[in-house]
């Protein structure tokens, strides 16, 4: 601990002689800061923040037993005024690739009267090639963009086939330096009130 003053507060949490996965603590009214190996992240709401991490604890004890009921990383984030550059999500290929092929898939069983197997398949290929195989890297910016310009690969008067309404959605998760630094933040709290109990 090396601030403990009230509302103004600065705790380290490192393994002695290490320096892999530490990070500090700092409080002051109505913010809280964590910062170490994982970046730097600033959350502001309550005057005090350590209230506002342990809600979901201090209402549900018995959620204590279970990290995963511990977190609210949706909402934390509204509160969040500052983070690394990369930001707190990253794109969530798996969800992006499972999204287009249902969307294939649905238009393909809700339209094989109008559309023939060989153009079916011809589709699937296109859809396939040029937006799933599309370039993941760079927050899948590719892979958006693939599905932005993706035309119906045969001439003809076929169905409406929109695939790219899907870019309505947001394809991201939070990154995995995001939900560590929460679970960070908890387990601080939570070793912090331990420490101030037992003094």
């Amino acid at each position: 601990m090396i601030l403990d003053a009230g509302l103004h507060r600065h705790l380290r949490f490192k393994t002695p002689g290490a320096s892999s996965y530490y990070y500090d603590i700092v409080t002051w009214p109505g913010f809280l800061a964590v910062t170490g190996d994982m970046g730097t992240y600033v959350f502001s709401r309550l005057t005090d923040m350590f209230e506002f991490f342990m809600t979901q604890i201090d209402r549900y004890p018995e959620r204590k037993q279970d990290p995963l009921d511990t977190i609210n990383p949706s909402y934390w984030q509204q509160k969040l005024e500052g983070s690394p550059k990369e930001g707190v999500d990253k794109f969530d290929e798996e969800a992006f690739n499972k999204a287009v092929m249902e969307f294939l898939v649905t238009y393909i069983r809700e339209n094989r009267h109008e559309v023939s197997a060989e153009v079916r398949r011809y589709l699937w290929d296109g859809v396939v090639d040029e937006i799933i195989n599309a370039d993941s890297s760079f927050g899948g910016d590719e892979k958006r963009r693939a599905l932005a310009n993706f035309r119906f690969p045969y001439p003809g008067n076929f169905p409406s086939f929109n695939i790219s309404d899907l870019l309505e959605r947001s394809f991201e998760e939070p990154s995995f330096h995001y939900l560590w630094i929460c679970y960070a933040i908890v387990s601080g709290i939570t070793q912090y009130r331990e420490y101030k109990g037992a003094g």
